[in-house]
């Protein structure tokens, strides 16, 4: 049987059928140009900064095996462990300086002479180091060092938690320990599998929300062949490796690992 002419309406619907996909397409563009758009807007996506930072010939950075600065939390301060000509020694004395990002000079901080591995508080209002076989923290705003704890002159990292422990890898212990910044007796974290071949747990850093924590498991005596894990700082789980071949892992706010 032969189809029936469609109606006028009908016609008029099929006439103003492209128009109307023209319509949708166009409203589409529109809306995925200007979610690009704000998506390549710099105030959403901060440009990277890279900068030098000329020490003193006389004040050379003290590396040796252990961690040398610290950048604050809000990227203003940095603090780092340098020889100090000062101080009357065959080799000179490795103490903290601080420099603000907005300064041209680094001053010493009082008291920090025979420091090591510097870090910060989740608030960035606290420094913590080791000197002098003691796990120590001294204010932002100055005033004397004070004492965390015993802890072995080389620790191999140190991580400060929003909840107000640190977490921190001595070298007395192949174990990572945590203890409160308040002070008190540092207890073990995290347990070797030996089975698996860990040798030591290093150079902690404890994710934002304080609710997890990166650090590097030893397997050889090559680095190179180190594993970067996380865990729960509850302690309820098992770590977990993120990476084979990597250490000093640090987590950046862009979400990536840094390692």
């Amino acid at each position: 049987a032969a189809l029936a002419p469609p109606s006028k309406r009908g016609r008029r619907w099929l006439r103003l059928l492209p128009w109307g996909l023209a319509a949708v397409l166009g409203l589409w563009a529109a809306v995925a140009s200007f979610q690009a758009f704000r998506r390549r807007t710099p105030a959403d996506v901060p440009s990277p900064t890279r900068f030098s930072i000329a020490l003193p010939p006389t004040a050379p950075l003290d590396l040796g095996e252990r961690t040398a600065l610290a950048l604050s939390p809000n990227g203003r301060l940095l603090v780092y462990v340098a020889n100090n000509p000062l101080v009357r020694s065959p080799a000179g004395t490795p103490q903290l300086y601080r420099r603000a990002m907005d300064e041209l000079e680094a001053r010493p901080i009082p008291g920090t002479e025979g420091a090591a591995g510097p870090f910060f508080s989740s608030d960035g209002q606290w420094i913590g180091f080791v000197a002098e076989g003691a796990l120590r923290k001294v204010s932002v705003a100055g005033g004397p060092p004070m004492t965390v704890c015993e802890a072995s002159p080389v620790t191999r990292g140190a991580s400060w938690a929003p909840d107000g422990t640190i977490v921190f890898a001595p070298a007395q212990a192949n174990e990572l320990q945590r203890v409160p910044a308040a002070g008190g007796t540092p207890r073990p974290l995290t347990t070797l599998d030996t089975t698996a071949g860990e040798q030591a747990h290093l150079w902690p850093d404890v994710l934002p929300g304080g609710t997890a924590v990166l650090f590097t498991i030893k397997t050889a005596e090559a680095l190179d062949e180190a594993l970067i894990a996380v865990m729960p700082l509850d302690g309820e789980e098992k770590h977990r490796v993120l990476v084979r071949g990597g250490t000093h892992a640090r987590y950046a706010v862009s979400g990536h690992v840094v390692y």
